[in-house]
């Protein structure tokens, strides 16, 4: 996955194998080989290549130490995320976390009623950074710009976001129409 995406960027930007190794100040056969899936770079062969791309280091970084479900896969649900991006968050403070806090990326609250009764209405979410997601997942996702906490659902035809709340509805993903970012994944609340 990782070597698609670099060769997929690289290409788009019009990029030879051949300068860009030199660039990166790798050999041409191994930048070859991390394209096709055969070899993996090293850290700081990465950061370089996230660098040179202007791809964010974590989601790269994060390609190499988890594989995509064959749902995201067959989907292409994953995007990429771009570094000229960041989260916004308001009134930012420190937190007592729990002990899972190494994978926690950042907390929010939850905004609506829409995952009641398993998620309360202003419950503290804390989420990790990843666009890693199983079917039966909740996660926080933003669809067509509006930002959603839902459970993510998937199976080799569809993809729905679901509520807890059966007053809210269910949203069928069509991936010709509609724009999907995962954000992360809800991992305590």
């Amino acid at each position: 996955m990782i070597g698609k995406v670099i060769r997929e960027e690289r290409m788009k930007r019009k990029i030879t194998s051949k300068a860009f190794a030199e660039t990166i100040g790798i050999d041409n056969g191994f930048l070859t080989h991390i394209e096709k899936g055969e070899r993996n770079p090293s850290r700081t062969v990465l950061n370089k290549i996230c660098k040179e791309l202007d791809l964010s280091y974590d989601f790269m970084l994060s390609l190499l130490q988890n594989s995509l479900s064959d749902v995201s896969a067959d989907y292409d649900v994953t995007t990429y995320t771009p570094t000229n991006k960041v989260l916004y968050a308001e009134n930012i403070s420190l937190i007592e976390c729990p002990k899972l806090s190494d994978s926690v990326s950042f907390v929010t609250r939850m905004p609506d009623a829409s995952m009641e009764p398993i998620i309360m209405k202003d419950s503290l979410l804390h989420i990790k950074y990843t666009s890693f997601i199983n079917s039966g997942d909740i996660c926080i996702v933003v669809l067509n710009n509006k930002t959603l906490i839902r459970e993510f659902k998937s199976n080799k035809e569809t993809i729905k976001l679901i509520p807890g709340n059966s007053s809210y509805e269910t949203i069928k993903i069509n991936p010709g129409k509609d724009s999907l970012d995962i954000i992360g994944k809800i991992i305590a609340y």
